[in-house]
């Protein structure tokens, strides 16, 4: 309960914060593919500065999966990521600038996969383990029931977060 109301406070905090953008997020899902269209503007009449980039994951929202750091239950897995790190660079202009990424389930089952085949080779994984005796189990699968997309506007020189949005996937006949 204590730490309830320590977040509680600290979100409150920025509640009055007005967003440094505006962000519209569509999507389509069509068979086993997912395409997302994110349209960033500057909020209000601000004649924005920075470095902007919008940043759209595809996420699982659970995974039950107890990994090597012990955790049971994982919230909002990341599966893909548009741009990596870095984004995709967008500008401030007053008419907007869209962003458009098209998202092949199979594709992310295909890296996840590959990733699991051979962590060792993967950026992520630690560098001082040098060898691994394989997984418990394998969650290669997704859940095609529980996905949903985040989409957040950044500026990358002061890393605040400008906006974001969240639509859950909902994908209809003809997908796995």
């Amino acid at each position: 309960e204590k730490r309830f109301h320590v977040y509680r406070y600290a979100v409150g905090q920025s509640e009055a914060i007005a967003p440094g953008a505006t962000l519209l997020l569509d999507m389509e899902e069509r068979g086993d593919s997912v395409t997302t269209q994110v349209t960033v503007l500057p909020a209000g009449n601000s004649t924005k500065t920075g470095n902007p980039a919008v940043h759209v994951a595809l996420v699982e929202r659970s995974v039950a999966y107890t990994g090597a750091n012990g955790i049971p239950l994982h919230a909002f897995v990341v599966r893909w990521l548009a741009g990596g790190a870095a984004g995709t660079r967008v500008s401030w202009s007053a008419r907007g600038e869209t962003v458009r990424n098209v998202i092949s389930l199979a594709d992310v089952e295909r890296a996840i996969r590959e990733y699991l085949d051979n962590p060792l080779v993967q950026p992520s994984w630690p560098k001082r383990r040098t060898t691994f005796a394989g997984w418990r189990a394998r969650p290669e699968h997704l859940d095609r029931s529980n996905l949903a997309v985040v989409a957040w506007v950044q500026d990358m020189t002061s890393n605040e977060i400008l906006q974001s949005a969240y639509r859950e996937v909902t994908l209809g006949p003809g997908s796995r």
